[in-house]
């Protein structure tokens, strides 16, 4: 049974990092100097304790975040490593929603890279509290001064060293300065050993003690006098200052060492230890529902819980990953989720290492826990005491910017398929499975080729099947350019009751994106007021299908002025089927155009691809919006660009950049599409619906 710790001992931490800037060994070898693992594992040979999931071990890449607690210093660490590669940086915001610190894991020899820098800007974002870890520093090209320097010149925060790496006479790595305490700490076998600076590096370790005093004299005026007035600061002030000064963004803490040799990491657990404030720096979160409305984060008050993460197991059943926002929590207890007006029994209290979980009986205000087998509970619920009923805001996940169809041959293997999809889209937000009833596609959608591909593979496997996958088919629309006026009298008799109904239509374009606007202009009673619903929805119906190629006509409005009734044959469905008609003929007249998408594109890359990005974004009939320089030598790119040309377009910059670039993309407007690019797409549109008339 783990202890339990109060809310000014606990610290949520999470390991972020480029794919292969050595997060998992990191946390792996934390670990194992805890004596939580008897030995570190390997990514090669899939026996890490972070990267459990069959696929991870496959591909030996992160493809979720996972937590491991530790217990250092009468503190309890939960520390989240998250998946470098973009493709699932849902995985990374829902993991900074609940972090009170964040490692920034940058590669020694690599330096900087463009998820470094994006990782940067979502701490930005959050406002969240960090140290660099310069990592691999055992490696043969690794350079600590270059990277920090990097470091210290393109992001926007006062960022000091406060380690330094030590060398022996063969440069080879053996340990750090910790200038703070002004020691050193060697590794000699598997043992670290605590010894005074090295002759060579005390002027370096001196500069370095100053620039630190420096830094954190920022946190009070008192400080500030001191070191201006030349005086040393003392132990405590310095760490009082960094706590503020950390906390405040006004000081990134640089620390260095190497995971894959776990030198270097007993300093930084100290260090975050001093560095990073518990849950209450945060005060309180606006309501999701009152915007005038505050949540206060009070370890004293009634329970409130955030869920930010869901994991299915295949014998734990589904687990709820819950931040205890406000009070304490315990066995037995009796709570409710407001938004889905749900009373729910906590009947276990658990907390993990990896997919390895311990029973405790109670968590305080700040704590990550979880509650097992309750199936009501969705990523983003608030729960609360069973007397209070409040919304925390959801969590700030990205939207898909990659999709493709999938189908089957058998329908009921296509049913299997979809169920088991849709099961993985309840622990990842940014998954989404749809059916478009436009095109009549099943579609697949998430952040990359990688994201989905992990997916369909799970799925392939568990059920023994293929997916047949392809691009989706593009949601056009089509509108009018010109005004038209048109009739038609549908008029029927077969015995009996008749049908009969006449409409005078006027059809003009509509602002774009205003959509349909029907305008009722019959005066002296010529079309019966209990039939004129009839007509509006004749022809909601009409613009279902347009006179170009069946897509949906959009941003039109229609004005009926003239009809004719009969007083015993007239109906409703007489006066639906006469707009349709209708308008069918109105729009051929008024010079009926297609719309295509165009989506918003926001490409991160390395400058030196910039040149070929752009070109190509002009082939795919992109316009260039501007170009914003990064932090390392990095370039954002905006642009708009029609949806049809981006369809394969994570493919194509994982290609023009060899992986470094990454994207983001939003759909923007409709514009009109003409020439030689429409007239195939109604060729292949025709062609399509003589496919569907045979089948």
């Amino acid at each position: 049974m783990a202890n339990h710790y109060p809310t000014s001992k606990i610290r949520n931490i999470v390991l972020l990092g480029h794919t292969g800037s050595g997060k998992t060994i990191l946390l792996e070898n934390i670990l194992f100097q805890k004596n939580i693992i008897k030995e570190p594992g390997n990514i090669e040979k899939g026996n890490t304790v972070s990267d459990w999931d069959e696929e991870e071990k496959a591909r030996k890449i992160s493809l979720k975040s996972s937590i491991a607690y530790i217990e250092h210093e009468n503190f309890k660490f939960n520390i989240i490593d998250v998946p470098g590669s973009a493709d699932f940086v849902g995985e990374v915001r829902a993991s900074l929603r609940v972090a009170d610190g964040a490692i920034l894991v940058v590669d020694g020899e690599a330096g900087v890279q463009i998820e470094t820098i994006k990782h940067w800007n979502l701490l930005d974002k959050y406002n969240i509290p960090r140290i660099i870890f310069i990592n691999k520093l055992d490696k043969p090209i690794a350079n600590f001064e270059k990277v920090a320097n990097d470091i210290k010149e393109n992001f926007n925060k006062p960022a000091v060293p406060v380690e330094l790496p030590i060398y022996n006479e063969k440069k080879e790595f053996i340990g750090v300065i910790d200038v703070i305490e002004m020691k050193s700490y060697i590794k000699e076998g598997n043992n670290f050993v605590e010894k005074d600076i090295p002759q060579n590096y005390k002027d370096n370790a001196n500069k370095a003690h100053e620039a630190i005093m420096e830094a954190v004299a920022e946190a009070s005026d008192n400080l500030i006098e001191k070191f201006l007035a030349g005086e040393k600061l003392t132990k405590e002030e310095i760490l009082e200052g960094l706590l503020k000064t950390v906390e405040e963004g006004k000081f990134i803490p640089i620390i260095c060492g190497s995971a894959e040799k776990g030198i270097g990491l007993s300093s930084m657990l100290r260090i975050a230890e001093e560095a990073f404030p518990d849950i209450t720096y945060k005060k309180e979160f606006v309501s999701r529902n009152n915007e005038n409305e505050r949540i206060k984060i009070d370890p004293n008050a009634p329970f409130i819980g955030f869920c930010f993460k869901t994991v299915i197991d295949q014998f734990a059943g589904k687990l709820s990953y819950i931040h205890i926002i406000s009070g304490k929590i315990t066995k037995e207890t009796e709570l409710i989720i407001p938004e889905k007006n749900t009373k729910i029994k906590i009947s276990k209290l658990l907390i993990p290492i990896g997919n390895k979980y311990t029973e405790i009986d109670e968590a305080s205000c700040g704590d990550i826990v979880i509650f097992q087998k309750i199936d009501q509970i969705s990523i983003s619920d608030t729960i609360c005491d069973k007397n209070i009923n409040v919304l925390l805001p959801k969590l700030d996940l990205p939207q898909p910017i990659y999709s493709v169809a999938i189908s089957s041959a058998d329908k009921n293997v296509l049913e299997k398929i979809i169920s088991n999809l849709n099961k993985f889209s309840e622990e990842d937000p940014t998954f989404k499975i749809s059916f478009n009833p436009e095109t009549h596609e099943n579609v697949a959608s998430g952040m990359g080729e990688l994201h989905l591909d992990v997916y369909f593979s799970k799925v392939k496997k568990l059920l023994k099947t293929n997916i047949d996958i392809s691009i989706p088919k593009i949601n056009y629309k089509e509108t009018i350019r010109k005004e038209s006026e048109a009739k038609y009298r549908h008029k029927k008799q077969s015995g009996g009751h008749g049908q009969f109904g006449e409409v005078h239509i006027r059809v003009r374009p509509n602002q774009r994106g205003k959509g349909f606007n029907f305008i009722n202009a019959i005066v002296g009673g010529k079309i019966p007021k209990q039939f004129i619903p009839g007509v509006e929805k004749g022809l909601l119906e009409g613009m279902e299908r347009g006179v170009l190629a069946s897509y949906p006509v959009v941003d039109i409005e229609v004005e009926l002025f003239d009809g004719m009734y009969h007083p015993v044959d007239s109906s409703e469905l007489s006066f639906k089927i006469a707009a349709r008609q209708a308008l069918k003929e109105a729009l051929r007249n008024a010079d009926p155009i297609l719309l295509e998408p165009i989506m918003k594109l926001y490409v991160y890359s390395p400058e030196k691809y910039t040149g070929d990005i752009m070109s190509d974004l002009n082939s795919k009939r992109g316009k260039i919006l501007g170009m914003d320089p990064l932090p390392g030598k990095n370039q954002l790119i905006k642009a708009e660009v029609p949806h049809a040309e981006l369809l394969k377009y994570a493919i194509d910059l994982k290609s023009i950049t060899q992986g470094t670039g990454s994207f983001e993309i939003e759909f923007d407007h409709y514009s009109p599409i003409t020439g030689k690019i429409a007239e195939n797409i109604i060729e292949q549109r025709k062609k399509e619906i003589q496919e569907e008339q045979e089948e």
